[in-house]
C-alpha cells in the first residue's frame, strides 16, 4: 500500500458500502430476536458513523489541500496564458485583418439567423448581448488597425450602418480593394 494514492469514493459507492455493511450485520444477527437485532444493527450502524467520523478530519484536510494544489496550479496556469496572450496581442496588420473579418461575418450570421433558430426570448437575449460584445471588439480592432500607419483607415460609421442594415451585402475592406 506504500506509495499508491488511495481515491476518495463517490457518494454513491459510499452508500453502497454502508448499505453491503449493514446488510452483513444483518445476515449475521438473522436468529437474534427482533428487538435485540434492531438493537444490533442500530450500535452497528453507530459505531460506521463514529468509525467514518473519525476519520473525517483527515479526508476532509487531504481534500481541501488537493483542491488547493488544483488551484493554485490553474491560476498559475492562467497567468501564463493571459502574459502570453497579452504578449501575442493581434498588433499586426494581418492578424487585424483577419480578426476585423471574422467577427464582421460571425456578426452578420448571429444577426440573419437571431429570429430564425431560436424560438425562446431567453434565447434570443444572450445571441443580442453576444453580437453586442463582438460588434464592441469588432469596432476595437478597426480603431487599432486605423492606428496603424501603413494601413488604409476604416470608416466605422460604414461598419456599423452594414451591420445595422439587413441586406446580405458583405464589406469590401480596404486590403480587399483591387486598386491596392
Amino acid at each position: 500500500m506504500h506509495g499508491t494514492r488511495r481515491v476518495p469514493a463517490p457518494l454513491g459507492e459510499k452508500v453502497e458500502q454502508v448499505n453491503s455493511f449493514l446488510s452483513r450485520c444483518a445476515l449475521t444477527t438473522k436468529y437474534m430476536a427482533k428487538s435485540a437485532r434492531t438493537d444490533m444493527l442500530r450500535v452497528h450502524a453507530m459505531g460506521w458513523n463514529h468509525r467514518k467520523e473519525n476519520g473525517l478530519h483527515i479526508a476532509l484536510s487531504s481534500r481541501f489541500k488537493k483542491t488547493a494544489e488544483k488551484t493554485e496550479a490553474v491560476t498559475e496556469s492562467l497567468k501564463k496564458c493571459r502574459t502570453r496572450s497579452a504578449s501575442a496581442s493581434p498588433a499586426d496588420a494581418g492578424c487585424l485583418q483577419i480578426s476585423i473579418e471574422a467577427l464582421f461575418v460571425s456578426i452578420c450570421q448571429k444577426k440573419h439567423y437571431l429570429y430564425r433558430q431560436n424560438d425562446r426570448n431567453k434565447r434570443r437575449q444572450k445571441i443580442v448581448q453576444k453580437i453586442a460584445q463582438e460588434k464592441k471588439r469588432l469596432l476595437e480592432d478597426i480603431h487599432k488597425y486605423n492606428q496603424q500607419p501603413d494601413g488604409d483607415p476604416i470608416d466605422t460609421n460604414t461598419v456599423v450602418e452594414k451591420l445595422s442594415t439587413k441586406s446580405a451585402e458583405s464589406m469590401i475592406w480596404p486590403w480587399q480593394e483591387p486598386n491596392r
